[in-house]
């Protein structure tokens, strides 16, 4: 088993003010072959590599800080190994940890400079911790050593980073020739379309940034970013009912996205509707005031990954803007460091339930209950959601046992009575 590269798109607070950035990073160690680049010459290297191995397993099943336990017991046995230092740094990178993390991998390339993957690995943490002069160093390494056969990414990977480095270090005619190579490379790369069309947009050309950002639409149609920048682009060339067409669909399924609610609205302004486009402004407003609270709590959890009460205050922020997913995964990771939280619990299964899963909200409801059936408020929600799904029997107890634990509870008293003057009916 080997450790996995995961490309992914990340949207920092720039990208939440009006255009895409696009970062792949690289979570995992290299295909590199152990056996390979040191042969097992006694049982303790052949312990040390069965450690790393549980390790990448541990890592895959996102227990970090056991797979980091494994990686430091393998270090301690053959500590010359490289292998340990990369699997140390893969581990803390993905833990945010990145000044641990740019170290074990600074370790690994004084071992072996050749080590495969860690060069783009290094160059990745330098770009997070906005040292992009550094990481576009290390970028050029990793082309350097760059071996098909040995890593889990692509070429055009390291191309891409390289350009979105030069892009922060102001060198345009750079990034667009490293985003060309990225096309070169590979011509369903819809990223680097989008990123060549920002080029060009920001370069006061909106007709080439247009075509290039509907061939990256047309490559990754699902794509809610691109569908935004390209209507954002169709608002500056006057196409309103085009624009409004990309931005509708963003809307659909990001009503919390403040950047869309501002265009809508000025589409609608420009349409005459002003009414109509004041509403969408007034409520890209209040979704604005809310970013930067949210952007605030987001950096402190990524700092401080072990503290529950970011990840939850975090969850409940998302929650109140109505973007649901990202909530249900900052409460998860509050809820994964404290597993027994009846707050946490709860607010997942309300969550659940916005989320028209009443199904979650239900097993969440009685995990709560079997772990402690006195809890009144759980019951009030439990019979709550059983109504809504046509339940009314068991709904009923459910009513009995809030009162039950909670005489002084009104509404649990009226359901409860009445059921009772219905049944005697």
């Amino acid at each position: 088993m080997k450790w996995q590269f995961t490309r992914f798109q990340t949207h920092q607070l720039a990208n939440l003010v009006g255009f895409l950035l696009i970062l792949v990073l690289g979570f995992g160690v290299s295909g590199c072959d152990f056996n390979k680049q040191h042969p097992a010459t006694d049982r303790m290297r052949s312990r040390a590599k069965e450690l790393l191995k549980e390790s990448r397993s541990a890592f895959q099943e996102k227990r970090y800080a056991h797979a980091l336990q494994l990686a430091d017991s393998a270090g301690r046995i053959d500590p010359g190994l490289p292998d340990v230092d990369f699997a140390r740094g893969v581990v803390l990178d993905r833990q945010n940890q990145l000044e641990q993390s740019r170290k074990a991998y600074q370790a690994v390339i004084a071992s072996d400079p050749g080590y495969p993957g860690v060069w783009f690995h290094l160059g990745n943490v330098w770009y997070r911790q906005k040292q992009y002069e550094d990481a576009a160093k290390d970028y050029q390494h990793a082309l350097q050593y760059y071996r098909e056969d040995e890593v889990p990414f692509n070429k055009s990977d390291i191309f891409l980073n390289l350009g979105l480095a030069y892009n922060h270090l102001g060198k345009s005619d750079s990034a667009l020739a490293a985003f060309q190579e990225v096309i070169r490379l590979d011509s369903t790369d819809a990223s680097a379309y989008m990123l060549i069309a920002q080029k060009y947009e920001g370069d006061g050309e909106p007709e080439t940034a247009l075509r290039y950002g509907l061939h990256a639409l047309r490559l990754d149609p699902e794509n809610l970013n691109y569908h935004y920048n390209v209507g954002s682009l169709f608002y500056q060339a006057g196409d309103l009912q085009k624009s409004m067409q990309h931005v509708a669909k963003v809307l659909e399924r990001r009503p919390w996205d403040y950047r869309a609610q501002q265009t809508m609205g000025q589409v609608f302004l420009r349409m005459g509707e002003t009414a109509r486009g004041e509403r969408y402004l007034v409520r890209a407003d209040t979704l604005r005031s809310h970013l930067s609270n949210i952007v605030s709590l987001q950096q402190e959890a990524l700092d401080k990954p072990d503290n529950m009460m970011l990840w939850a205050n975090l969850g409940r922020e998302l929650q109140e803007i109505g973007n649901y997913p990202k909530a249900r995964e900052a409460l998860e990771r509050a809820l994964a460091l404290d597993p027994d939280n009846v707050a946490l619990q709860n607010n997942l299964a309300y969550l659940a339930i916005q989320m028209g899963d009443t199904g979650e909200a239900l097993d969440r409801f009685r995990t709560l209950l079997g772990q402690d059936s006195t809890l009144a408020g759980v019951w009030s929600n439990l019979a709550i959601t059983l109504e809504h799904t046509g339940k009314r029997e068991q709904a009923f107890y459910a009513w009995q046992q809030a009162l039950k634990y909670n005489p002084d509870d009104s509404l649990a008293r009226a359901k409860v009575e009445v059921e009772i003057r219905g049944k005697k009916n």
